[in-house]
């Protein structure tokens, strides 16, 4: 690999682990390194790190080469957590936010019947784009991947199967 990373596992899931993996271990060196050069302690660094860990860009570095449709779901030791979704939208995502919780599923009117909330509250998760979650509570979606059209994947739509 590019990264000189050999997992010894050769699934698709266990690849784009270890790629985040990196990019984690990558951005938690970068910030500390930063802070440890202002002069805070090391007790103070990794307290800054966890408060500003930037899960957009690691997703972004992590990302740049992958396709295919996915929707990824990770969950930093300090609390942070992200749901990413391909940018073509082959996979579905679905999320409600309230000041109580943050959940994503694969369905709708799952999450509708489960937490009595209407329609209009579940809202799809953007291809390309990641639901990011700070410990604290905070979320942001931001666009992680170029959206792509499911053409360019080689996708048959229903119209298309008909000229085969």
């Amino acid at each position: 690999m590019q990264l000189g990373q050999h997992p010894r596992e050769l699934s698709d899931t266990v690849t784009l682990l270890e790629k985040i993996g990196h990019f984690v271990d990558k951005e938690n060196n970068d910030l500390y390194v930063k802070y440890s050069a202002a002069g805070h302690s090391p007790q103070t660094c990794f307290s800054l790190i966890a408060e500003n860990i930037n899960i957009a860009r690691i997703l972004r570095r992590a990302s740049s080469l992958w396709d295919g449709g996915y929707c990824i779901a990770g969950l930093l030791g300090h609390g942070d957590a992200f749901v990413m979704r391909d940018p073509s939208g082959i996979r579905p995502a679905f999320y409600y936010a309230d000041d109580e919780f943050i959940v994503v599923c694969s369905e709708a009117p799952l999450i509708q019947t489960v937490f009595n909330v209407n329609g209009d509250h579940v809202h799809p998760l953007p291809p390309g784009q990641a639901l990011c979650i700070k410990r604290s509570g905070a979320w942001t979606l931001d666009q992680i991947l170029a959206v792509r059209s499911q053409e360019s994947w080689g996708v048959v739509r229903e119209s298309d199967s008909q000229m085969f």
